[in-house]
């Protein structure tokens, strides 16, 4: 294509950078966001297993000393035996 004028030249050409720089931003964004949920999913499975780990460790615990409870030691031998709080073995006691 002919132009009367080179700046009408240079004007197309820093238009198709400008849509070009759009374009490439546009899919380096995308792909950000891709790796940033994959990175986010793979970060939250990780910390929901750790957070599972622990809640069933607390629960078994529990589960041990109400039995412990159950089969007639005092809060005082748990808590020396297990070696946890006398608070946190009566508060287990009394649900």
């Amino acid at each position: 294509m002919k132009y009367k004028y080179k700046c009408d030249a240079l004007g197309d050409k820093m238009t198709l950078l400008y849509e070009y720089g759009e374009r490439k931003g546009k899919e380096g964004f995308d792909e950000g966001m891709k790796e940033g949920k994959k990175e986010g999913l793979k970060e939250g499975k990780k910390e929901g297993l750790k957070e599972g780990l622990k809640e069933g460790k607390k629960e078994a615990k529990e589960e041990i000393i109400s039995d412990l409870l159950k089969s007639g030691m005092t809060c005082e031998d748990i808590a020396k035996r297990l070696n946890e709080p006398l608070n946190y073995i009566i508060n287990i006691s009394n649900n």
